[in-house]
């Protein structure tokens, strides 16, 4: 199961793969595209309102419950892998009264005609979260994982996070294959909303309980401010 924010979910272990070509610059100039769905720039950052279903960080933990922290992604610099431009996105989550500071593993996105792409360092390919020009009924399949499947299901949704109200573009991320360490889970979806001129406004993680066949929310993500230069 992936995502943009999969690693608020699960701790990742990722190798590392050898960057060349990282510091400013890069593909899409100095400033921001803002008709972008994700607009990109050395400086860009974003902060999020973040909640983890509590037994998901501590097992013993019991739910309903949740850990709320605040999550950081910041545009750090520019890569070259495998000849191709990114920007380099640090993603953080901060720390509360509770749990320390974590960075997660860069992960490298970049922006064509076709859509916005992301990859892990030991991803062999992208994989796409948004295919543009959006279309309602669009679907394509992850470029690492074929099994998982996207699809854009509504354009124009208005959704309202502390950052404001926006118009927004959902997609729907589905893994059939995904199942709980307990077995009492099985598939998983990701929701995720983009905003023209701004980037992920909202995401949430849900599974699908196998006995009662009901969707569970695992973690959820609300913009709270920006900054797009």
């Amino acid at each position: 199961m992936k995502s943009a924010y999969m690693a608020t979910v699960i701790e990742i272990a990722i190798a590392a793969l050898l960057v060349t070509g990282c510091g400013g610059g890069g593909d899409g100039g100095p400033q921001s595209d803002l008709t972008s769905y994700l607009p990109m720039a050395v400086g860009n950052n974003w902060s999020y309102d973040l909640r983890i279903r509590a037994d998901l960080i501590v097992p013993t933990q019991a739910h309903p419950g949740w850990n709320v922290f605040v999550q950081t992604e910041e545009i750090t610099g520019t890569a070259l892998l495998q000849g191709t431009s990114y920007f380099v996105f640090q993603i953080t989550r901060l720390a509360n009264a509770t749990y320390p500071e974590l960075a997660y593993a860069p992960q490298y996105r970049r922006v064509d005609a076709q859509g916005v792409h992301a990859r892990y360092p030991a991803d062999p390919a992208d994989f796409t979260l948004l295919q543009t020009p959006p279309q309602v009924g669009d679907t394509w399949a992850d470029g690492v994982f074929p099994n998982i499947t996207y699809e854009t299901v509504a354009i124009g949704e208005q959704v309202t996070v502390p950052a404001g109200t926006f118009d927004c573009v959902k997609v729907e991320m589905f893994d059939p294959d995904a199942l709980s360490g307990d077995g009492e889970y099985r598939f998983q979806r990701v929701d995720t909303w983009f905003a023209q001129g701004v980037g992920i406004v909202k995401d949430e993680t849900w599974e699908q309980k196998i006995s009662s066949g009901q969707w569970e929310l695992l973690s959820d993500i609300k913009l709270r401010e920006y900054e797009i230069l």
